[in-house]
């Protein structure tokens, strides 16, 4: 059994609404696109069976790291 942990930062979803932020916030434009999430789930479902991927951390360029 293989178990992978993708851990994004601030996603453009309607989940970030929660953190304070609103609906037309121009901050929301610099989060993680969706697709950026689901391209990172994919790639690791492609990932040979041999190859160990455990955490992946990802933000966007303009989010402090």
């Amino acid at each position: 059994m293989r178990v992978s942990t993708i851990a994004p930062a601030a996603v453009n979803t309607g989940f970030a609404d929660g953190l304070g932020r609103t609906a037309g916030d121009p901050l929301k434009d610099t989060y993680l696109s969706p697709l950026d999430v689901g391209s990172a789930v994919v790639t690791v479902l492609r990932q040979p069976r041999r190859m160990r991927t455990a955490l992946w951390s990802m933000w966007s360029m303009a989010e402090d790291a």
